[in-house]
């Protein structure tokens, strides 16, 4: 399926494209991060291409500026625990951050 708005393909023809990747850098961005850690995004076949994203990914990324955090969206794909290291904005509220730092997540703010 293609979501012509985002420019992004889903479903199982995605997925099975990407079970066959190996990929040394993954990026992935989130919709929401909440305040257990837990990643989510309003479509259920996008949650499961980054499932299937984080799976091909020797180092993975999470993109996510400071209005995703303190949020929940419908699905949940993933933890920031899953991922090498956050890309962020400024705007992190500091208990986030330190949740990220207390799991030895790479922060970098762009």
């Amino acid at each position: 399926v293609w979501r012509k708005r985002f420019y992004t393909g889903v479903g199982e023809f995605t997925t099975d494209i990407l079970k066959k990747l190996n990929v040394d850098k993954a990026f992935i961005a989130t919709n929401a991060v909440g305040k257990d850690g837990k990643l989510s995004t309003p479509d259920p076949l996008q949650a499961e291409v980054k499932k299937r994203m984080l799976e091909t990914g020797t180092r993975k990324y999470l993109l996510a500026d400071g209005s995703k955090f303190d949020t929940v969206s419908l699905v949940n794909f993933a933890d920031v625990k899953d991922f090498d290291c956050v890309i962020t904005d400024g705007s992190v509220p500091d208990p986030a951050l330190k949740k990220i730092k207390e799991n030895g997540t790479e922060i970098i703010t762009a």
